[in-house]
């Protein structure tokens, strides 16, 4: 999510590619950066869960969510992202 340019457009299109009580989690460290998203576009999680209710979704659980990136085959990334779970309502 933090790496797209326009990470509401992504929110604008999941209402359509999900099925009702469809699931969409998320599991990001928010940490966005200017080379890939402009600073006013940036989302906090509360910023998240407020666009995707505004879209049809409630939110169903946040927590810590371990994440390993792998750069490559001697370099990891360990991190813990915020998961959010949320559920599309109808």
């Amino acid at each position: 999510l933090c790496r797209l340019p326009e990470p509401l457009s992504f929110l604008d299109a999941l209402p359509n590619v999900t099925n009702a009580n469809g699931a969409v989690f998320f599991a990001s460290p928010f940490s966005w950066m200017e080379e890939y998203t402009p600073r006013e576009l940036w989302l906090t999680p509360e910023g998240l869960e407020s666009a995707m209710r505004s879209r049809g979704f409630s939110l169903e659980r946040a927590a810590p969510e371990p994440v390993l990136i792998r750069d490559h085959a001697r370099k990891f990334q360990f991190i813990v992202s915020h998961g959010m779970l949320f559920r599309k309502v109808g």
